[in-house]
């Protein structure tokens, strides 16, 4: 056998112009599987500028992880700043919060009495609306305001203080000048009026008249009476 020659098996003759199968591989010894041997034949007989380097794979892959990440982080930036102009185009939930002094009063809003006596809140008003609120309690005057809601909304806080309502009271008698007592304080002789009197307050009234009895009243004023008129007979 010639120097340099590789024996083939079963004496087959090697190519011409092509290494024997043996020449391919580094340790001159083929592996087992014949897949590992293409494999190492492939990788040895391809050309290193066609060769796919793993360097240069891991730097695409980086490249490529670099952008999709950019992209996906100014999605999320846009869609916050859009979520930000949203928000702030939503109109703020409009009431009115409505507290009396005294406490207890009845609240109506434009004509319709809502279910709670103050203080309380009329909920779901329209922005850029108006209404009417009253307020009303029992011995004191009604009270009522229009209240305009702002163009952005929000809520209305409405304060109302309310007045009493005042009566007068006339006393008369026969014979008069008697002197007159209202809750046991002396307001003058008969014939007297008596005005601006707060009627929770005035609850009794009494004559007295030298050399004749005393007459003594229990008073009770009705919810819509401002006026009272009362005579009296003296006897001895």
């Amino acid at each position: 056998m010639p120097t340099g020659d590789v024996a083939m098996p079963g004496g087959a003759q090697p190519t011409p112009g092509r290494l024997p199968l043996l020449e391919a591989f580094p340790t001159g010894i083929p592996p087992a599987s014949l897949t590992k041997q293409l494999q190492a034949i492939e990788l040895d007989e391809i050309p290193d500028h066609f060769k796919l380097s793993r360097t240069g794979g891991n730097r695409r892959m980086l490249l490529w992880g670099g952008l999709v990440f950019a992209v996906l982080v100014t999605a999320g930036i846009l869609v916050g700043v859009l979520g930000v102009r949203d928000q702030g185009a939503i109109t703020i939930p409009s009431a009115i919060e409505i507290v009396s002094s005294p406490e207890g009063a009845t609240v109506s809003v434009d004509g319709t009495t809502l279910p709670a006596k103050t203080p309380t809140r009329f909920e779901n008003a329209e922005a850029a609306g108006r209404y009417l609120i009253v307020i009303e309690l029992r011995r004191y005057q009604r009270w009522e305001r229009e209240v305009s809601i702002p163009k952005d909304g929000g809520v209305i806080k409405l304060i109302a203080r309310l007045e009493l309502v005042l009566v007068t009271l006339k006393v008369k008698s026969d014979p008069p000048g008697a002197e007159v007592f209202v809750n046991r304080k002396s307001m003058g002789r008969t014939p007297v009026e008596l005005a601006e009197l707060d009627p929770a307050l005035t609850k009794t009234i009494e004559l007295r008249k030298k050399g004749y009895r005393p007459i003594r009243v229990t008073l009770e004023w009705k919810d819509d009476e401002t006026d009272k008129t009362l005579s009296y007979e003296l006897k001895k």
